[in-house]
């Protein structure tokens, strides 16, 4: 078995454990009891504040790997897997929802990386900045 497969197949396990006791023995049992209360914000409000914290993570990214478009789509790719993947899989989402989803979020991060890029100097590919 080669290095790299070795590697995935044992991070696979230890994120199986890893994961599984943290939802079986942390998050589980508070969400058991969670009562959301009302709405601190208004949509539209708590969507932009959001939205800034996104472009936080973004930036991060993209600087971190040299390229915008590439950044967004792992940040996407990452919110996929576990609502539009995870969620189905465990009954708490319809996979129609699952689709809309993935395609609201992968369009919408490919374009958020794209106007990141072109507006960082980057021409939609690069993080930007010297």
């Amino acid at each position: 078995m080669s290095s790299r497969v070795q590697a995935m197949v044992g991070t696979a396990i230890t994120a199986f454990i890893v994961f599984w006791l943290g939802v079986r023995f942390v998050f589980g049992p508070v969400i058991a009891d969670d009562q959301p209360g009302d709405p601190l914000l208004a949509p539209w409000l708590a969507l932009a504040i959001v939205a800034i914290i996104y472009v936080f993570l973004l930036d991060w990214a993209a600087t971190a790997t040299g390229n915008a478009v590439k950044a967004a789509l792992v940040i996407a790719l990452s919110q996929i897997v576990l609502v539009d993947i995870y969620y189905p899989l465990i009954g708490r989402r319809g996979w129609a929802a699952a689709g809309a989803s993935i395609a609201v979020i992968f369009v919408g991060w490919f374009i958020v990386g794209t106007v990141y890029g072109k507006l960082s100097g980057g021409g939609g590919t690069g993080s930007g900045g010297a």
